[in-house]
């Protein structure tokens, strides 16, 4: 069995995401959903999946959780996934959701839709958004290119109306959280810090 770091399938960078279903006691790691499953392989309570000679995913059954769906967040889901699979694959997870401010906000001509410059923290970034609320000096959330969304879609780089777009701007009904607003993009308060992870301090 080839012992591989999960950072040599995304040339340093990886997210991955969690999903627990407790009517089949089953917690699914999804890490590439962009290439096609050419097999898999029964390791005791842990089903690899293959594409090739590459882990793209497993199944552990028989935990027995509290939780249902989407953990990717989940101290206890994370601390099993990285356990369990630790003798055949590294997993690492890097930012996914973050917290990010609307530094330019320009309308793209006729359209519903804004081009906007984020800030991440860590860097700037530019993304096409729809929402009305999109404005300058909003803090909301930016799924980077990468995450995983709740419903498991992964996001991408690409264009719209020929702009290009790197990441999204998400609302809560997107991300599956409740307590505030209920529409258009997620409006954050001052106590969310730009740059941190949006799971881990909800």
């Amino acid at each position: 069995m080839l012992l591989l770091n999960s950072n040599d399938y995304f040339g340093g960078s990886m997210t991955y995401y969690l999903n627990y279903v407790k009517q089949f006691d089953v917690l699914t790691v999804l890490i590439n959903d962009k290439k096609q499953i050419t097999h898999t392989e029964n390791k005791d309570d842990v089903t690899l999946i293959y594409n090739e000679n590459e882990i793209i995913g497993a199944n552990i059954f028989g935990l027995k959780l509290s939780i249902e769906g989407f953990c990717t967040f989940n101290k206890e889901a994370i601390k099993i996934a990285e356990e369990k699979l630790k003798p055949f694959l590294e997993l690492t997870q890097d930012q996914q959701f973050v917290i990010a401010e609307i530094l330019e906000c320009e309308d793209v001509p006729d359209t519903h839709l804004h081009k906007c410059k984020v800030n991440i923290g860590s860097k700037e970034l530019q993304i096409v958004c729809g929402a009305a609320n999109a404005r300058v000096g909003l803090k909301t959330v930016c799924a980077v290119v990468g995450a995983f969304m709740p419903n498991s879609l992964n996001i991408g780089a690409g264009k719209l109306k020929g702009i290009e777009s790197f990441g999204m701007l998400c609302s809560g009904r997107e991300l599956c959280v409740s307590g505030f607003n209920e529409t258009g993009i997620l409006e954050l308060d001052d106590k969310f810090s730009i740059g941190a992870e949006f799971f881990e301090v909800i």
